[in-house]
C-alpha cells in the first residue's frame, strides 16, 4: 500500500487529478513513509520547507502527530 500512498501525496504535490494541497501531500507521504516507502520521506521533508506553520501544523494533526 506504500506505493499507492507516495503516488496520492504526489497528486497533491503536483496537483494532478486533484487539486494541489500541501498538507494532503505530506499526509499521503507521510503514510507512505510510515509504511516503509523511502522516497516518501525525501518528499515530506521538501514539502515541509514549502509549508506555513499553520500548513504544517495542520498536516501534522492529520497524520495523528499534533504539534512538534
Amino acid at each position: 500500500m506504500a506505493e499507492s500512498q507516495f503516488a496520492l501525496g504526489n497528486s497533491y504535490y503536483n496537483g494532478r487529478g486533484v487539486a494541489k494541497d500541501f498538507i494532503q501531500a505530506y499526509f499521503w507521504w507521510d503514510q507512505a513513509a510510515q509504511s516503509g516507502n523511502k522516497n516518501a520521506v525525501t518528499n515530506r521533508g521538501i514539502v515541509i520547507k514549502q509549508m506555513s506553520r499553520d500548513e504544517l501544523d495542520k498536516a501534522r494533526k492529520l497524520s495523528g502527530k499534533g504539534l512538534p
